[in-house]
Formats: structure tokens, sequence, C-alpha cells
């Protein structure tokens, strides 16, 4: 173990390997975070444009920001519930209209075959 280390130490083609991996490794890091800091202030720059097209004041604390969030989350999720409940209803009328329209097309075929065999029957 020793000697692996004391080769990896000594020997300057490992001393540049290791270096070329580290900086590709925080590289990398410093990319995911960029892309992290990027999406958290185009976020932040929405939530005041909204705050300040719809009027109110912004938050001046961290704790007043999470109780406007909370209280956004609510609201949404209330809309969105009816939202949802009202395509239901839609979808279960359309499906009974769909059903209805389909009975009477039936309907409408037997009393139309009746009625060429009534004809049929009356022309012989």
């Amino acid at each position: 173990m020793e000697n692996t280390i004391e080769t990896l130490l000594t020997n300057k083609i490992f001393i540049v390997i290791m270096v070329l991996l580290c900086a590709l490794l925080v590289y990398s890091l410093l990319k995911r975070l960029l892309k992290l800091i990027i999406f958290l202030l185009i976020a932040l720059f929405i939530y005041v444009g909204y705050m300040s097209y719809t009027g109110q004041k912004l938050p001046k604390s961290s704790e007043e920001i999470m109780e406007q969030v909370i209280k956004t989350k609510d609201s949404l999720q209330k809309k969105s519930t009816v939202v949802i409940d009202s395509i239901k209803k839609m979808k279960k009328a359309n499906e009974i209209m769909e059903g209805s329209s389909e009975e009477k097309a039936k309907t409408e075929e037997t009393a139309s075959e009746s009625t060429q065999s009534e004809s049929e029957s009356e022309n012989k």
C-alpha cells in the first residue's frame, strides 16, 4: 500500500492524471451547481414579478416568504381539485351523451330495418 502511494506521488505522469481527474470532478460539480443557481434565480425573478404584478408587498424575511409560498400552494391545490372535479363531471356527461346517442342510433337502425322488411313483404 505504501509502495503504491509512493509511486503515485513520485511519478509525474500519475500526478498529472490525478490533477486532471480532480479538475474534471470540480468542473462537473460547478456545472451542476451553476445550473441550480440559474434555476433558482429565474424562479426568484418570476416570484418577484408575480408579486409586483398582483400588487402585493414583497416579504422581508424568509419566514414571510415560506408562509406566502405555503398559502399559494394550498390555494393552487384547492383550485386544481375543483378543476379536476369539473373535468371528471364533464367526462361523465359526455359518456352519458355518447351512450344515449348510440342507443338512439341502434333504435333507429332496428326501426329502419323493420320498415324495410315490412315494405318488402308488402311488395311481394
